[in-house]
């Protein structure tokens, strides 16, 4: 090895004599200097949570300084931001990803909640962290939120959207940079968590427990449920035995039954599970936290027909949350627990998992020739007193009226007035949907403008291609309990440009919208004036439209619009759900 050593010259002997103080270590026995580390960390130690009146906490917490690196257009709709469309910015999520850019993990890969809105946390290490250094925190809801505020350093968003309903997120670095709390607000009230009496002292407690010819009888006053079970198995002669952990104070009288049914109708009352091995009978807590809790539970799928495993799951109560699991692919939920549960959960799902109706919309959008012609197939036909309903707004009046159901004779009107040229349809729908799903129906043109924007990010003036829906636009979203009517939110809304901003040359629109909700029997039609838009082109004059003065061209039509819209529940409903189609014309 000496010699190796010595034989230094030229880069390639300084790399030979390094390889010869390695073999020399290993020769000797000597001690070999590994890597440093060349990254400070610090370690995730632990993921709290708690239950607040009306919202979820959950502190990410580690031993030193965390740096935290969040994706912005995850949670905020960015786009909108830079252009200034603050109402629009929110994003609705069923996912809150948070990276820890200097931290290991020292806690288990899932960590689980089960308070809702927050379903569990994921903690993994992704394949591109350096030297292992990088976590990658994952809260999953079950519902989907939206995002009001991240407080980060490096990352500050605020969210205020009026409009948008809960469950709302709010993210936050603690003063010390050692924890971080996200709160999750929940769309309904949290229950207090269960609070378990604690078994009284030895002298107030009352245990009478006997067997006699195969059946027991029990007496028991605050006593502690291991007690029980051992007095059980003592009177019987059965191997019954209790988890450690299952502290319960029990307050029960039973009288001559099975044990059997004793031991279901304790398990059912204080939450636990029960298990049979052989001869042997074990208790344990039913939600399982233990491996102890698992091998005396149970496990079941149940499939579904109609609804999807998260409405199901959000349907049934907060106390079952850790019990259920969803599974999108099969369509299933799955459900732990002691047979009771199972069984429960089974019924309940039966009750909720029905057939969703289906609503056949159809909308024509009709333009008449001359407001007479649209007066003489309305006339005599308007079901509401007063004859219309005007949704009155700044810029102009809306107005509904109902038809009255099945009018075959506005049918034929309708037909002669077409046939004559003196009305056309401009766009007709005929939408089947499922119960509180949407139907759009657009009449109009889209065009394309160039304008100015100003870039909030970059605060500079851009140019940018912007799409512009002109016209009318009609959203029906119908529901039905299946009892002859139906209920639906109308949106109307009528678009048209009327200018350019000097400058800047970006267009000013005039809009009139309205948002209303309306009850027909089932096949009533419905109609919807108002929705008149001025054909432009060459400015002669200028007619006052909703208030905003539009301008309009020599010699224009003094049309009017009226939109008939008809909804009725399809019989058979089950049958229809998986041919649902859509057919829009115009």
């Amino acid at each position: 090895m000496l010699s190796v050593m010595t034989a230094i010259g030229d880069d390639g002997g300084l790399r030979r004599w390094r390889l010869a103080a390695g073999l020399a270590c290993l020769m000797f026995g000597l001690p070999s200097v590994a890597p440093a580390q060349t990254r400070a960390y610090c370690h995730i130690t632990a993921i709290e949570k708690e239950r607040l009146p009306n919202a979820v906490q959950l502190t990410i917490r580690a031993d030193g300084l965390m740096a935290t690196d969040v994706q912005s257009s995850h949670f905020f709709n960015t786009e909108a931001s830079r252009a200034g469309q603050w109402e629009r910015m929110g994003r609705r999520i069923t996912e809150i990803p948070i990276r820890i850019t200097n931290a290991r993990s020292r806690v288990g890969s899932i960590a689980n909640v089960g308070i809702y809105p927050v379903s569990h946390v994921e903690v993994t290490v992704p394949p591109d962290a350096p030297e292992g250094v990088g976590v990658n925190v994952n809260i999953v809801l079950y519902k989907s939120a939206v995002t009001r505020e991240i407080r980060l350093p490096g990352d500050r968003w605020n969210f205020w959207g009026g409009n948008e309903p809960p469950p709302y997120i709010s993210i936050e670095m603690g003063q010390d940079r050692r924890s971080v709390v996200v709160i999750v607000t929940s769309d309904r009230p949290t229950p207090t968590p269960e609070r378990r009496r604690t078994p009284s002292d030895p002298e107030d407690r009352t245990l009478e427990v006997s067997a006699s010819r195969g059946l027991v009888s029990i007496y028991a006053l605050d006593a502690d449920l291991r007690d029980l079970v051992r007095e059980l198995s003592a009177v019987t002669g059965v191997s019954i035995t209790a988890a450690a952990d299952l502290e319960r104070t029990v307050s029960m009288s039973l009288d001559s039954v099975a044990l059997d049914d004793a031991l279901d109708c304790i398990a059912l009352t204080y939450g636990a599970s029960v298990s049979r091995t052989g001869q042997t009978v074990h208790l344990a807590d039913a939600s399982i936290s233990a491996m102890a809790d698992y091998r005396a539970s149970e496990i079941a799928e149940i499939p579904l027909r109609y609804l999807s495993p998260e409405a199901i799951r959000n349907s049934l109560p907060d106390v079952l949350l850790g019990h259920v699991r969803i599974n999108g692919g099969r369509n299933s939920i799955t459900v732990s627990g002691s047979a009771a549960i199972i069984e429960k959960v089974r019924e309940d799902v039966a009750k909720l998992d029905k057939p969703i109706p289906m609503i056949e919309v159809c909308a024509t959008a009709v333009d008449f020739d001359d407001s007479e012609d649209l007066n003489a197939v309305i006339r005599g036909r308007l079901a509401w007193q007063g004859g219309l309903a005007a949704a009155g707004t700044d810029l102009g009046d809306i107005t509904y009226s109902s038809m009255g159901p099945d009018a075959p004779d506005l049918q034929v009107l309708l037909s002669a007035l077409i046939a004559r040229g003196r009305a056309r349809v401009r766009s007709e729908m005929r939408s089947v949907v499922l119960n509180g799903e949407t139907a759009r129906l657009f009449v109009g043109r889209e065009q394309r403008i160039a304008a100015q924007f100003y870039d909030f990010w970059s605060e500079d003036l851009t140019t940018r291609i912007m799409t512009l829906s002109v016209g009318t636009s009609l959203e029906v979203t119908p529901w039905t309990a299946g009892k002859g009517s139906v209920t639906a939110a109308v949106r109307a809304e009528v678009s048209t440009i009327a200018s350019r901003e000097r400058g800047t040359g970006n267009p000013t629109v005039a809009q009139r919208m309205t948002d209303t909700t309306i009850r027909l029997s089932d096949g009533e039609t419905l109609y919807i004036g108002g929705l008149d838009v001025d054909q432009q082109g060459g400015v002669d004059r200028s007619v006052l439209l909703g208030g905003i003065r539009i301008p309009r061209t020599r010699g224009a039509s003094a049309s009017r619009f009226g939109v008939f819209v008809t909804m009725r529940t399809l019989p058979g409903s089950t049958t229809a759900r998986d041919g649902a189609s859509a057919h829009h014309k115009g």
